[in-house]
């Protein structure tokens, strides 16, 4: 796999940020506001900014452990991707596709466990992550079985129909 983008794509692949699940921001914040909340009333002697820190602060050691743990593979693959090492990323999103195909739990109450407000399901960002990569080295055929990978399991997956879009006509296709 080559790790220069190709001249020839047309639109240019577009960046897609993540969304994010409102109902799971919530809870976080609700979550968050708690421990504050009850830090208040156990210790009424604390002030606000130190009821903050001390409520706060299972919520964020909780949350700089486990997710960094559980999505280790994830992680590796965006660090590559950044780095420009396209093969090796691809490996890393293939490992955290199949590490939440057979933890399928982690991904769907990934809000609860990983502490992650994202929209789209770790599984959906490997998959598509993938077909990014391949079109971003240039293997346009590549891209596209990955996108109709991700499409077959996330037919919703507005990540997979932006990257899609933003491959050039397939040469079998009839213009």
């Amino acid at each position: 796999m080559e790790n220069a983008a190709p001249a020839e794509l047309s639109p240019p692949l577009r960046l897609y940020f993540r969304r994010l699940s409102r109902p799971a921001l919530l809870l976080h914040l609700s979550l968050l506001g708690g421990m504050v909340a009850l830090t208040a009333r156990l210790f009424p002697a604390y002030g606000s900014f130190d009821a903050l820190l001390v409520g706060a602060a299972p919520y964020v050691c909780y949350s700089a452990v486990v997710r960094p743990l559980l999505t280790r593979h994830h992680r590796a693959g965006i660090r590559c991707l950044r780095a420009g090492r396209f093969d090796e990323a691809v490996r890393a999103f293939g490992e955290s596709r199949d590490f939440f195909a057979r933890h399928p739990a982690l991904d769907r109450y990934r809000f609860l466990i990983l502490m992650s407000a994202g929209a789209a399901s770790y599984r959906e960002l490997a998959l598509c992550n993938i077909a990014y990569l391949h079109a971003r080295s240039g293997e346009m055929t590549a891209a596209r079985r990955a996108c109709d990978a991700a499409l077959a399991v996330f037919p919703e997956s507005a990540i997979a129909r932006s990257i899609l879009e933003s491959l050039p006509p397939s040469p079998e296709a009839p213009a």
